[in-house]
């Protein structure tokens, strides 16, 4: 089994998944987050290690995570 890094955001309802937080910015800016890249990424780093991490402001909500996958055997 392999682990891989997913950021989920949650805005007006919809979610959108991406692989890194530079994906996440590469198509939203940080007026619509309510947050930097840099910011982000600066509060996720000092959060514990737990399974999942979440920014929440009152534009969006980020949750930083795994996603499990099976090992590409081919």
């Amino acid at each position: 089994m392999n682990e891989r890094n997913v950021i989920v955001l949650i805005m007006e309802g919809r979610y959108e998944f991406y692989g890194s937080p530079a994906a996440l910015y590469s198509r939203h800016t940080a007026d619509e987050l309510g947050i930097t890249q840099g910011g982000l990424n600066n509060y996720f780093c000092v959060q514990s290690k737990s399974t999942y991490k979440t920014y929440r402001n009152n534009k969006c909500e980020i949750i930083k995570g795994t996603v499990i996958t099976n090992r590409n055997k081919k």
